[in-house]
Formats: structure tokens, sequence, C-alpha cells
């Protein structure tokens, strides 16, 4: 969908990730390109390691060992407290359940970390926290509280939140979860409009495949601990047994 077939730069790269939750080998050597200002998702079973790598790229887990460099410059297993601070302010995050606080207003939900590590007064944070509403076609919901939104304007609310402070990479995981069919063609929509307004680089961990071919730039597929990466035109055409299997599997 739109930008597929454009080049372009590497925005995060993985080199030799590996990682284990006790005896259990999550990643043994996942190397993959996340593409500048595309729409990047990631694919997987369960249990593969989707929100993991997500969480490394958020600098919240660090590997067993690897590379994840940012920008050919920023090596994410090597910062140190302050580094990690400050990388951050670079990234949001659409946690799978929003993560919105259920005692705060949308409005204040968004107006917060704003509050918190930017320099802005309270009537510039309000005309940045109205242009990101209208940015996800949010109108009229500020007042109100998390649980009294739909679960489809419940993600416009974590998508934007996400969005407020600007960032560079904005991570999404499973942005489809609950949704009915309607509903996930409605953000589906909402992220790739995004992407091509805002130019952000996504990284989206999803186990929605229809949704993945039609708005991916490129896909990672997480299996047998490694990882394989294409454009949706090459996936279709791949003969690889391991992506086969994956596929064939998740068509049951």
């Amino acid at each position: 969908m739109g930008r597929e077939g454009a080049l372009a730069p590497t925005h995060i790269q993985v080199s030799g990730l590996r990682f284990a939750r006790g005896a259990r080998p999550v990643f043994r050597d996942v190397r993959a390109d996340f593409l500048r200002d595309r729409i990047n998702v990631i694919l997987g079973g369960s249990g593969a390691g989707k929100t993991t790598l997500l969480r490394m790229f958020g600098c919240l887990l660090r590997p067993d060992a690897g590379s994840i460099l940012v920008d050919g410059d920023t090596e994410l297993t090597r910062l140190g407290a302050a580094e990690v601070r400050s990388y951050r302010r670079r990234v949001g995050m659409m946690f799978q359940g929003g993560a919105l606080l259920d005692s705060l207003s949308i409005y204040d939900n968004l107006a917060l970390p704003l509050r918190e590590h930017s320099p802005l007064s309270e009537g510039e944070i309000q005309r940045e926290v109205d242009q990101v509403f209208d940015s996800v076609g949010l109108e009229g919901v500020g007042a109100l509280l998390p649980a009294e939104l739909s679960g489809g304007m419940r993600k416009r609310a974590a998508l934007a939140r996400a969005l407020v402070t600007a960032p560079d990479i904005l991570l999404c995981d499973e942005p489809f979860s609950g949704l009915d069919p309607a509903t996930v063609r409605l953000v589906e929509a909402l992220l790739v409009d995004v992407n091509e307004r805002l130019g952000v680089t996504m990284v989206i961990a999803s186990h929605h495949i229809p949704s993945t071919f039609r708005m991916a730039q490129q896909i990672v597929l997480l299996v047998d601990g490694g990882a394989v990466s294409g454009t949706p035109k090459w996936f279709h055409g791949c003969r690889d047994p391991k992506v086969d299997h994956f596929f064939a599997g998740e068509a049951k």
C-alpha cells in the first residue's frame, strides 16, 4: 500500500540478537532491517517474541547478546540510564491494551507526558493535544474517561497519546487486538494515514495477517529463533519452507 515500492534507508538495524527466558530461547540469531518512515510489521507465532522485540526497541528490555542500532549511530544495548531517557523522548508506544490511565480524562492522558517532560505552558499543551486529536480523528472526547470510549475510540486515544510527543519512531503492540473486522479496517486506515502524513517510522507487532499485507511496506517474520524479512510482494512469492509452514498454519 502507498510507498511499498519506494526505496527507504534503514532506521533500526538488528544484528545477531539473542535472548532467552530462563532455559527457553526466544531469539537465537535475529537479523533484520526496519525501514525509516515506513510501516514495518513484525509477524510470528505465539511466543515468537514480537512484543519482546518492541520492548527492546523501547529500551524496556535488553537482549542477552547482539546489536540494535538506531539511526546508524545509537546502539541501544550500550546506553546508560541518562541516554535511555533521552532516547525514549524520540519513541512513542501504543500499548496493546491502550495503557490509558483510567482516573484521568482522555485530554489529561495526552497532556500528562507534555506536562512531565516538556517546558510548554498549559496553553501550548492544549494546542498540541488538540492538534493530535485532529490528526487521529478524535473530536469531543477530551473530557471523557477511557472507560467511556468504545474499543475503536480507545485505540485512537492510545495512538494519540503515543504521538503527542512527536516521536521519530512509533511502536505499536497488537493494535487490532479485540476489534471487529470493520474497526480493524478503520484503525488500519488511520495508521496508514498517520504514517503518510507525519512520516513517522512505525514498527507494529501483529498477528493480523490480512491487515499486514494491506498496509506493510516491510514485514519481519520471527520464526525458529531467527527472522525472515521482505516486502509483502516478496513474501507472496517466497518458497522458504519456514515461511510456508507459518502461513499454512495461520490459515487453518
